[in-house]
């Protein structure tokens, strides 16, 4: 199968009801974006450690690896959750095992370290904790599972995702990104976990659909509506000057919020 034999759009992400769909590489695109546009609205300090795990691609770079965070959809397990939407695949050739992994999470923990280290050539360390930190995008953290590995169709198609994806966001190679510490990936994970939150909005981010779709187009667009909900929600905003829990909220904080006040107090980007 080559790359050009693979629909991207082929694989739904998100759907309704019915049979509208959100493919999923859309998602991705969505997620990526927002990634992006939520790095530049940060404090210098905090861009430039982040801007750090993905020299010398930079922005672009932290977009691609946060588009990567559902490649974990492109799978037996997850795709057979909705039957309905399957009939063009298993007419592709597609398989549907039984006992197929249907947690996306899992999937991409298992797939991404190789995909990395093989296609953008990426250090097996660094692979490793980026494949971590995009697993854990729904806020879990799910070490290195053991599934049963899905057939070759299902493996190309995710590297030819992989690679899609790559040239949306210009990126050739991640050869010279550095091993983030640990600190660096909890907060990549942060920035992951708001951006997927934020790009699963159906409000701000409507489903694609089933028809044809211009790229182009759809990234502009995309990126239009990114840098509107950032603003909107105020996230772009500068905190000039710092206030109390009490100034902020009309009730006193809990033993849990109490700690969580004095770890950040003592917190320096």
């Amino acid at each position: 199968m080559s790359n050009e034999s693979v629909n991207y759009f082929g694989f739904w992400g998100k759907a309704d009801n019915g049979n509208n769909y959100h493919p999923a590489v859309c998602h991705m695109l969505d997620v990526g974006i927002v990634a992006r546009e939520l790095l530049l609205a940060q404090p210098p300090q905090l861009q430039n450690r982040l801007l750090s795990l993905f020299e010398p691609v930079g922005e672009n770079g932290l977009a691609f690896i946060a588009a990567l965070h559902d490649i974990g959809k492109i799978s037996p397990g997850f795709q057979m959750k909705r039957e309905d939407l399957c009939q063009q695949l298993i007419e592709l050739g597609y398989d549907f095992p039984r006992y197929s992994e249907p947690k996306h999470g899992k999937v991409a923990a298992c797939c991404l370290p190789d995909i990395l280290r093989e296609m953008m050539k990426c250090q097996e360390g660094t692979a490793c904790i980026f494949s971590q930190v995009l697993a854990a995008h729904h806020g879990a953290f799910l070490g290195y599972p053991e599934i049963i590995p899905d057939k070759e169709v299902w493996k190309k198609a995710r590297r030819a995702i992989v690679r899609f994806l790559a040239e949306m966001f210009q990126v050739a190679s991640l050869d010279k990104a550095p091993l983030p510490s640990s600190s660096d990936a909890l907060l990549f994970a942060g920035l992951l976990t708001v951006a997927d939150w934020l790009g699963s909005s159906e409000q701000h981010f409507p489903f694609a659909g089933t028809d044809t779709i211009d790229v182009s187009a759809y990234i502009g667009d995309r990126e239009v509506r990114a840098k509107g909900l950032i603003r909107e929600l105020r996230m772009d905003s500068v905190l000039v000057n710092r206030k109390t829990f009490d100034q902020l909220f009309p009730f006193h904080p809990n033993p849990c919020q109490k700690v969580s006040q004095n770890s950040l107090s003592s917190f320096k980007l």
